[in-house]
């Protein structure tokens, strides 16, 4: 995912909706995501933007439901903000989500979803989600 960030950015939202022809689409925030939301909290560190009011937002259709809607925010004070991704780990951590979420989308290792701690698994590779750093919100 692209966006662009100006100065006095505050988020992005948008969709992961179901793909045709079979193929996968993936219910959860991406690597491409995590590391835009990266880029808007050190966007706003530099420009003296709050970093509690930083957001990334995703609408998933869903089967059941229509759609579910899920948020990203930061609760620390900007202490251990970590740095966005390099090529590299953008390229490997993204290899390995694909890898997995389509084992995960074949019923071999889990579901797909929020609510069962999936997004801590997919994402603890190179974040430590304690002290609440980033949280889905429905």
């Amino acid at each position: 995912m692209k966006v662009s960030i100006f100065p006095t950015s505050y988020g992005f939202i948008h969709t992961h909706l179901d793909k045709a022809e079979g193929k996968l689409a993936i219910k959860i925030f991406s690597p491409a995501d995590i590391n835009a939301f990266l880029s808007f909290l050190h966007n706003a560190k530099t420009n003296g933007i709050p970093l509690n009011s930083i957001f990334g937002g995703m609408i998933a259709s869903d089967p059941e439901t229509g759609y579910n809607i899920y948020q990203m925010t930061y609760t620390g004070d900007g202490t251990d903000l970590p740095a966005e991704f390099t090529k590299p780990q953008l390229d490997d951590l993204r290899s390995w989500y694909i890898n997995k979420a389509q084992k995960m989308a074949n019923g071999n290792e889990g579901t797909l979803s929020h609510w069962d701690n999936t997004y801590y698994c997919l994402f603890g590779k190179y974040f430590s989600f304690g002290n609440g750093f980033y949280e889905p919100v429905e």
